[in-house]
């Protein structure tokens, strides 16, 4: 808002968060206090980084040189995941726990790595070990999953429609506030799954999930007397007007796409859907699927 000010912009320079300081660069991504209780939670940066700044440049210095590999990564993916809440709150969308930054960026790095790690052995992956199974030609898959932010009362859901030679259909991300069990998110993301395939126009589908129980009681035609029989219901329905539908589990490893589209829809205040094409962050994933 600073930057924006300077250039004779009009707009209010201070903070929207916090509502007391001007928002430079260096306040909304470091010096908020809101974002300094979250902070307190990663203890290298109580005890590497001392002092104040004159601007941003001069942390991202002062920090190259006092932490290590690994924490330098763990810096730099808390600032971006600030800067992706601070625009959250400034256009309306529901405000994720700040102190849950830390352990976000931590395991975000972790999916990051183990994505990356996927890419250096894929030119080893032959036809036939490809840890998605492949639909047969002319029958679409649907993967789905969910991820649950506890502290942030938010849970994401990871769509992805693919043929059978592993090319992209649609694919989307998507979020709602509340905290459910894992049955329940699930459910919901296969239930999804099977409203972006019929909107989207696609059959006869195979859809894929890693909930293991969940696909057991789909199979099963099990009632419940719960949220998630209520899900079950709605799915048992929706199939019964489908031709050709089955329901199948697949190991984490073969719904990797759907894992990353999940996580990547806690960092959204709006569900995104996309046709013929995928986000950058699941890009990999979807090279490591594909046919050698």
């Amino acid at each position: 808002m600073s930057n924006l000010w300077l250039r004779r912009i009009p707009v209010e320079d201070i903070c929207p968060l916090c509502n007391k300081m001007g928002e430079t660069t260096l306040h909304a991504l470091w010096d908020c206090k809101l974002f300094k209780q979250a902070r307190q939670h990663w203890i290298p940066f109580t005890i590497s980084i001392r002092g104040t700044y004159r601007n941003f440049f001069d942390l991202v210095l002062d920090c190259s040189n006092s932490l290590c590999e690994k924490d330098l990564e763990i810096f730099f993916t808390i600032v971006w995941r600030v800067w992706s809440l601070r625009n959250a709150k400034t256009h309306g969308a529901p405000y994720a726990n700040v102190y849950e930054v830390a352990d976000w960026a931590k395991d975000f790095l972790t999916d990051y790595k183990e994505c990356n790690a996927r890419e250096k052995v894929s030119s080893l992956v032959r036809r036939g070990n490809v840890v998605w199974p492949h639909p047969s030609p002319g029958v679409f898959k649907v993967n789905c999953d969910a991820s649950i932010d506890v502290k942030g009362g938010r849970i994401g859901f990871g769509l992805v429609i693919r043929d059978s030679s592993g090319f992209v259909m649609a694919a989307s991300s998507q979020v709602i506030v509340g905290t459910f069990n894992a049955q329940v998110a699930e459910s919901s993301a296969i239930l999804r799954g099977i409203h972006l395939s019929k909107d989207c126009g696609f059959s006869p589908c195979i859809f894929e999930s890693d909930a293991e129980v969940v696909i057991r009681w789909i199979n099963g035609s099990t009632h419940l007397e719960s949220v998630c029989g209520a899900i079950l219901s709605d799915i048992h329905f929706l199939n019964s007007e489908m031709v050709g539908a089955c329901f199948g589990y697949v190991s984490r490893q073969g719904n990797q796409v759907a894992h990353l589209l999940a996580k990547n829809a806690l960092l959204l205040s709006e569900d995104r859907y996309w046709m013929e094409e995928y986000p950058c962050c699941v890009a990999k994933a979807v090279q490591v699927d594909m046919p050698v």
